[in-house]
């Protein structure tokens, strides 16, 4: 009887330790995991840093040729299609070289908000008048409508400027011949707050509804 209870003590200790050593082994893998994930971490950041710096180097060389062309497109004597072709093509270039130095800038949290006050309605209004030319040429009706005529508030004029650019050349590039481009200005009051709602709305071919959910991941586009 002494001999079976000694070896039911036994079976408990043995019992007791391998449950222990189960838990130090468990906790032991965790950490060695989460340190191997923190190692990782960092190796991909200062891997992402020195692309972001290598990146930005090669856009800042691209933008000081380009300037230089356009400087000298401009001086051009006679030759008058040619030379509208080659700054037209030139600044749109340095358009997108300054959007990709923009993106670093966002990337490494150095991206500046320029605030000015004003009524944000006569600007939107001259951004979409300066599509009117585009927009004819492809027989599409291009409306400004608004339900206020003035809206004081502060705002970044060149993002401002990106932002509705883009939505308005995207709708007109996805909207066919004789097709209707708007974008739509309300003021909504939120408690003692007054909001400015932007809406573009076109009679295009529109946006999957799979896709929705990735519109907004970087870089992201659809073939059609």
């Amino acid at each position: 009887m002494l001999i079976l209870l000694i070896l039911q003590q036994i079976g408990w200790m043995v019992g007791a330790v391998i449950v222990v050593a189960a838990v130090f082994y468990f906790i032991y893998r965790y950490l060695l995991t989460r340190k191997i994930n923190q190692q990782e971490n960092l190796r991909l950041k200062d891997l992402d840093d020195v692309k972001t710096k290598l990146y930005t180097n090669i856009t800042h060389e691209f933008r000081t040729p380009l300037t230089v062309i356009i400087g000298m497109a401009e001086q051009i004597q006679g030759n008058e299609e040619e030379k509208k072709l080659i700054l037209r093509n030139s600044q749109s270039l340095l358009r997108l070289i300054n959007q990709m130095l923009d993106l670093s800038k966002i990337d490494s949290g150095h991206m500046r908000i320029n605030w000015v006050r004003g009524n944000v309605i006569n600007f939107l209004k001259y951004i979409v008048e300066s599509f009117n030319s585009l927009a004819a040429s492809k027989n599409i009706q291009l409306l400004f409508y608004k339900e206020v005529d003035e809206f004081e508030m502060d705002y970044d004029e060149e993002k401002m400027q990106h932002i509705v650019s883009n939505l308005i050349s995207n709708g007109l590039k996805f909207t066919p011949e004789n097709g209707q481009l708007i974008l739509h200005v309300n003021a909504v009051k939120e408690g003692d707050q007054e909001q400015l709602i932007i809406k573009v709305k076109d009679s295009g071919i529109g946006i999957r509804p799979q896709v929705i959910p990735h519109i907004f991941d970087r870089f992201f586009q659809v073939d059609e």
